[in-house]
């Protein structure tokens, strides 16, 4: 199987046409360009005999580099015998439920409608007793 295929001066004269269409860069991974002129990144791969898809970002604030390096790192999670979905939902949700996440959230929704000075004294507190950390 073909892999690279694109390069940089290909994407930057690609223009959008009255449908979607694809360019692929082998292995999986190409570049959808939508009416509107953005182009997303895409991996199709197969795992548990179902196709399967993950987007990468848009380009070019994700560089072709970058998307291949993407792929090398979901395709060894692939090889390892992961879902390379499943594990990327797990990570987002490990960022996110992290204690200074919740705690930072919890603190956003409580303080509202509270006096600010309170607000900003329980906040203190946190950081005081190293439940968060100083730099916010």
């Amino acid at each position: 199987m073909a892999t690279n295929l694109l390069i940089d001066s290909t994407l930057n004269v690609l223009k959008p046409s009255d449908k979607p269409f694809s360019v692929n860069d082998g292995g999986g991974l190409s570049l959808l360009v939508s009416p509107e002129g953005k182009m997303n990144w895409r991996y199709r791969y197969r795992f548990g005999g179902k196709a399967k898809m993950l987007s990468f970002g848009f380009y070019p604030k994700v560089s072709l580099k970058m998307a291949r390096d993407k792929l090398k790192a979901y395709q060894k999670v692939l090889d390892d015998g992961k879902d390379p979905s499943a594990v990327r939902k797990a990570d987002k949700y490990d960022k996110q439920n992290d204690f200074k996440s919740v705690a930072l959230r919890w603190h956003k929704d409580w303080s509202k409608g509270k006096d600010p000075k309170h607000a900003v004294k329980v906040l203190r507190r946190l950081i005081a007793r190293q439940y968060l950390p100083a730099q916010l």
